[in-house]
């Protein structure tokens, strides 16, 4: 096709197609050359042919990846929109519209600041100068947008920069959901879980109130007995009391009812009983006990084992004594627990079983061991030695 051109102009370069032996043809590009003699006539033609056949694949597929986007762009449940470097609107689709109950016409005479609430405006800017200089490839963000009607809608936009193919920024393309049914959703969630707090710790103070009011009333008891092994059963009535409020107390402040560090409540737990309840004996606190998180059901058990075991330490372990030391050790492997508390006082009698003894403290020991499906160990090792095992739940 074109030989004429070449007759006349001496060249002729264009696209066309040639058939292949198979009958399918190849498009490519094609230079005709016409040489002449010195007379002036056509003596020969020349022509150089290249296949063009992925550079044709290649802009089809352009084609059909620009008919994607558009018919993602115009008729996707996204709000979508086109920005230049002003932060202008150049496009925007009807599901934007939508969104901000503006008109197409009225967008793109708008930029994205004036939809923007101004809590919002400062961090877009920051983040689009950086796409534009190429210094992050994508901004995600949630955000306030200001409607016509000045109504506020959260939107979740993702902004990305699109270039030319010498890497020159050329516009945004915005995509924005309307996230506010969820925003309102969280907001109330929120509300409420404040709520739940308030009223959880109202609930905290009178109970802690109430239990000091019971450990106030046998006060009050104790000072009009005579007998003294009834003082002896409400003076141990009474510090059992006031151990479960220290628990109670510790647990609340430091968990919030969430799991906890095993080591910083056990370590305060223990200081603080022997701090409370010492009075005439020095005892020295060892602990070596490994830092790992715990929940709350099981951290109350072990926290009251470890109280009745001191306390019986503190009332008993040290008659003859002025100071003494009680060791604490708290070891997990795996989800094996095994709790060790220790003292080196004078140790329970020959005598003594365990299994089959009645004692108000030692029987607690049992129910909360048993409330951690553990077993419990005690023995006399240069004082007595309670070693407790048990399996972390998962």
């Amino acid at each position: 096709i074109g030989l004429p051109e070449a007759i006349q102009n001496g060249i002729w370069q264009g696209e066309t197609a040639i058939l292949h032996k198979d009958g399918y043809e190849i498009p490519v590009s094609q230079v005709i050359l016409s040489h002449k003699s010195e007379n002036g006539s056509i003596k020969y033609f020349s022509t150089i042919i290249r296949d063009i056949s992925d550079r044709k694949k290649a802009v089809q597929a352009l084609k059909e990846s620009e008919q994607v986007f558009r018919n993602i762009f115009n008729k996707g449940p996204l709000g979508m929109a086109i920005v230049d470097s002003k932060f202008k609107f150049i496009k925007v689709n009807s599901s934007f519209c939508s969104f901000t109950g503006y008109s197409e016409d009225e967008l793109l005479t708008r930029t994205f600041k004036d939809i923007t609430h101004p809590d919002h405006i400062g961090e877009d800017i920051d983040h689009v100068e950086k796409l534009m200089k190429n210094e992050i490839d994508i901004y995600k963000t949630e955000k306030k947008y200001i409607c016509k009607n000045g109504t506020m809608v959260w939107g979740s936009a993702t902004i990305t920069a699109v270039r030319n193919e010498n890497g020159e920024f050329l516009y945004f393309v915005a995509s924005i959901e309307n996230i506010t049914d969820q925003k309102h959703a969280e907001d109330s969630l929120k509300l409420e879980l404040k709520e739940k707090d308030i009223f959880l710790k109202e609930i905290h103070h009178r109970i802690k109130n109430n239990i000091s009011s019971i450990e106030n009333l046998l006060k009050l008891q104790i000072d009009s007995i005579d007998d003294i092994g009834s003082k002896r059963i409400i003076g141990d009535t009474i510090s059992r009391i006031k151990s479960m409020r220290l628990i109670y107390d510790k647990l609340v402040k430091s968990s919030e009812f969430k799991d906890i560090s095993v080591r910083k409540y056990i370590e305060d737990l223990a200081s603080t009983i022997i701090e409370n309840f010492l009075i005439k004996r020095y005892v020295i606190l060892n602990t070596d006990i490994d830092d790992f998180v715990i929940n709350v059901k099981m951290l109350y058990p072990i926290g009251a084992i470890v109280n009745e075991i001191i306390m019986n330490s503190i009332k008993y372990a040290f008659d003859d004594k002025d100071s003494g030391k009680i060791e604490i050790s708290l070891k997990k492997n795996e989800r094996l627990i095994v709790l060790k508390v220790a003292d080196n006082g004078k140790g329970f009698p020959e005598s003594f079983d365990f299994e089959n003894n009645t004692g108000f403290g030692i029987l607690l020991i049992k129910a909360f061991t048993k409330q951690l499906d553990g077993i419990c160990k005690v023995e006399n090792d240069n004082g007595v030695k309670y070693t407790i095992e048990f399996v972390l739940s998962e």
